[in-house]
């Protein structure tokens, strides 16, 4: 039985969302009771947040740090 995604509050999809997404789901899979909704909401969110925090690191490490939007979002699918 496959377990449903907590909602999403973020901004809508960009190209690199669905790889994230897919990695959080992975590890999500990998590591939390699915039997427990709670815990792999709580899981989801948390490892989505820190998956976030490293995909922009590493986007301003490719980037530079004061790389615009558009190339961020540009670099961003090629670095996740």
């Amino acid at each position: 039985m496959a377990q449903s995604r907590p909602a999403h509050t973020e901004k809508p999809p960009t190209h690199g969302e669905p790889a994230l997404r897919e990695a959080v789901d992975l590890a999500v899979a990998v590591r939390a009771d699915s039997s427990d909704a709670a815990v792999v909401a709580e899981l989801t969110r948390h490892c989505e947040a820190d998956t976030r925090a490293l995909l922009a690191s590493a986007c301003e490490r490719a980037c530079g740090p004061d790389a615009g939007p558009a190339l961020i979002a540009f670099t961003a699918p090629q670095v996740s």
